[in-house]
């Protein structure tokens, strides 16, 4: 075997060690979150939040209100799934 071979298949090592980091830190990562689902359900309130006060001529009121019910109705169906309200309790606090 000669040193490009040798270097290649260390490459090829390294590059497999770092791949199985990547994958395990984006499954952590990613049950952390909640996954898909708890990334909506988490940004879901500030988004209806957004949404309502541009639609709304900037009335600070009604997005309020919009948000709120949002968060709401998103624990409420949680709660029904006997699913995690974390996600849900996040957004709130983030909003």
């Amino acid at each position: 075997m000669n040193q490009d071979d040798e270097g290649a298949e260390q490459t090829h090592e390294v590059f497999e060690e770092v791949t199985e980091e990547i994958a395990e830190d984006t499954a952590l990562l990613s049950q952390a979150l909640g996954g898909w689902r708890g990334m909506i359900d988490s940004g879901a309130p500030s988004l209806a939040f957004l949404l309502a006060y541009l639609v709304s001529d900037n009335d600070l009121s009604i997005s309020i209100k919009v948000a709120i019910a949002t968060g709401l109705a998103l624990g409420v169906e949680r709660v029904i799934r006997r699913k995690s309200l974390q996600q849900v309790l996040s957004g709130g606090v983030g909003l």
